[in-house]
């Protein structure tokens, strides 16, 4: 089992240094704090953005592309954006690249029910909060190709132009069928009346968000071509949003 240094995360996390970032800890547990960053905008009436990563601790590219992301400086973007971002939801997997949590639970199949520590987190955070769109940076160990989940209640669709625009410098997943979930060119679109609130985008959109975007990278690729993946990906939705 490969092992990666959440400390050294959380140092780089409180290393850095823009007046428009301020860093919460909010779960302390002895596999290492949860914490939440706030970017706020200068625009009066911004897009409000919740971006996460980490929370299957064995796709460590999605929680280095927020951290990337965190240490650039975003005070162009903050003219118009306004994040809400959780970089890590899942200390103790990233620590030992495993997927659950120190309790053996899948922490994105129980939004439903409640039976995780880290639901619950997300759900006091987001509870007084309606954003604009969620994105949640992941990674799929058995897929070859990029795809993406997409929940839109407006009716506006992203996923699309991020695959056209990804697609000629990167591998994206084609075949019809995902996990049991219909594929349309890399792009899976989720209706929260039929799948109710089973993994946190499904809960973020019946409940906080207009528009939820959950990115697949596969772990076959090599880490920095995830991270840059990602990356442009959240890129392509900020244009799209403007």
């Amino acid at each position: 089992m490969e092992e990666r240094s959440y400390d050294y995360l959380v140092n780089r996390l409180k290393s850095i240094n823009y007046s428009y970032m301020t860093l919460h800890d909010i779960w302390k547990t002895k596999y290492g704090s949860i914490f939440y960053i706030h970017l706020k905008s200068k625009s009066e009436k911004p897009i409000k953005i919740f971006l996460s990563a980490g929370v299957h601790g064995d796709e460590p590219a999605g929680v280095e592309a927020v951290m990337r992301f965190l240490e650039s400086d975003n005070s162009k973007i903050l003219e118009k954006f306004e994040f809400f971002i959780i970089p890590c939801l899942n200390p103790y997997g990233y620590s030992r690249n495993v997927r659950w949590n120190s309790d053996g639970l899948d922490i994105n199949r129980t939004f439903e029910n409640n039976m995780s520590v880290e639901a619950v987190l997300i759900k006091t955070l987001m509870a007084d909060k309606k954003l604009d769109i969620a994105i949640d940076f992941h990674e799929d160990w058995e897929y070859r190709g990029f795809y993406l989940f997409e929940i839109s209640k407006s009716g506006i669709e992203i996923g699309k132009e991020i695959i056209s625009r990804l697609g000629c410098k990167c591998d994206v997943k084609k075949e019809s069928m995902i996990d049991g979930f219909i594929n349309n060119n890399g792009v899976i679109t989720l209706d929260c009346e039929e799948f109710g609130e089973r993994v946190m985008a499904l809960y973020l959109a019946n409940n906080h968000v207009n528009h939820s975007l959950t990115l697949e990278t596969p772990t076959q690729w090599d880490f920095d071509k995830r991270v840059s993946t990602h990356l442009e990906s959240l890129s392509i939705i900020l244009e799209n949003l403007r």
